[in-house]
């Protein structure tokens, strides 16, 4: 991944990180989230980076259109297209630090508004014990 950021030459503004456990220092300090990923069923790391105000750049992949809307929360391309995805990248780059933010706050709203999980434990349980009776 690194080489392929080296290619870009975009003096340093991006950075690939490994694994961390926490990742909330990260999001408080990035400007947007970027996922290649080709398959995602509920992309959770999208919504908590959208819930510290970041926009996403992703791959559109099923389940991410649902809560990544292209151009007002952040920007889709197609999967599995590394030219789209650098062209991504490029757009991004062109936004300014204010639309960003604009971007940022409208995706904490949607993930606020549409993907509250407050009391996703307690319906499970009760469809377990539904389940069970």
């Amino acid at each position: 991944m690194q080489r392929h950021i080296d290619d870009l030459d975009v003096d340093g503004r991006i950075r690939a990180i490994h694994v961390v456990r926490d990742l909330r220092p990260w999001y408080a300090i990035a400007d947007v989230l970027v996922s290649a990923s080709d398959i995602e069923s509920m992309p959770r790391s999208m919504m908590e980076a959208m819930a510290f105000g970041l926009p996403i750049l992703a791959a559109d992949a099923p389940g991410v259109s649902e809560i990544v809307e292209n151009g007002v929360t952040g920007w889709l391309v197609p999967t599995r297209d590394v030219g789209a995805l650098v062209g991504g990248i490029a757009t991004v780059l062109e936004t300014t630090a204010e639309q960003r933010v604009v971007m940022g706050e409208a995706a904490q709203m949607n993930v606020k508004s549409n993907h509250d999980s407050s009391g996703y434990a307690e319906s499970f349980a009760e469809l377990l014990q539904k389940v069970r009776d």
